[in-house]
């Protein structure tokens, strides 16, 4: 069963889209289902993280794509065009930063939690994931 148009006030989209083949029906779709300035809250991985920096000019396949469709990640983005494609379909962006430059694991003392904050800040294009906060810019027509 379909969703009702303009029923919700905030979409969080995880961790998703990179999964999706076809991502313009998806945001589409979650325009039409969200009300009109309503949020979309959106996390993928970065194609353009640091790790990836040294792993392609060193002839290394990017982390996080597939040659094959055992994640099944079909898409990967940076974040420009992240903010590009929310764009062309009515969404105007309200915040978007990186997430994660110093790895997880390193993430042991206050002190490293704070220094890998400021740097995903300064450099949210190295980082290995993004989030973007987004605003459905115009009324829904169906």
């Amino acid at each position: 069963m379909p969703l009702d148009t303009s029923s919700f006030d905030i979409i969080s989209v995880l961790e998703i889209i990179e999964h999706v083949i076809d991502t313009d029906t998806f945001l589409r779709e979650i325009h039409r289902v969200l009300k009109p300035h309503g949020h979309l809250v959106i996390t993928t991985h970065n194609i353009c993280m640091l790790k990836n920096r040294f792993r392609v000019p060193l002839g290394l396949y990017p982390y996080g794509m597939e040659y094959k469709n055992i994640i099944h990640h079909v898409r990967l983005y940076n974040l420009d065009t992240l903010k590009t494609h929310l764009k062309e379909h009515n969404f105007s962006i309200v915040s978007a930063e990186g997430m994660n430059l110093v790895p997880q694991n390193f993430l042991l003392s206050r002190w490293v939690i704070k220094f890998s904050e400021a740097l995903a800040k300064a450099f949210p294009n190295l980082c290995s994931n993004l989030l973007v906060v987004a605003k459905n810019q115009d009324t829904n027509e169906s």
